[in-house]
């Protein structure tokens, strides 16, 4: 995969062992811990893929998402939503999200939902 994966999570701990994870196998990972840290982020460079948080402290994660499809985001990057806070098949369709892991989620299956949009 060229480009990163931008994580965006306020969770320090998740952010390490899913980071360290992915970049294991050979992705290059920026994590965000605020929706401004994510928007400057993808302003410099946007990712090939994001891992969305919804529940930030600083933002509500469907607005930042929304905000980030208009400024910077490409239509077709891939955003997987990470995230205790519920979500219904709806708010997925709406904001073109591939995939919702509940938190705690297994790094595998993350890894799978990964290798399955960059083979």
């Amino acid at each position: 995969m060229s480009g990163y994966i931008l994580l965006v999570d306020d969770d320090w701990f998740l952010g390490d062992i899913v980071g360290a994870a992915l970049q294991k196998r050979g992705w290059t990972v920026k994590v965000a811990t605020s929706g401004e840290e994510a928007m400057t982020l993808a302003r410099k460079s946007a990712p090939a893929l994001m891992l969305l948080d919804i529940g930030l402290p600083d933002n509500d994660g469907w607005q930042l998402l929304s905000r980030l499809r208009a400024e910077v985001l490409q239509a077709e990057v891939p955003v997987v939503i990470v995230s205790a806070l519920p979500v219904t098949r709806t708010q997925l369709r709406q904001q073109r999200v591939i995939a919702y892991l509940p938190k705690p989620f297994g790094v595998n299956r993350l890894l799978e939902l990964i290798q399955a949009q960059f083979p």
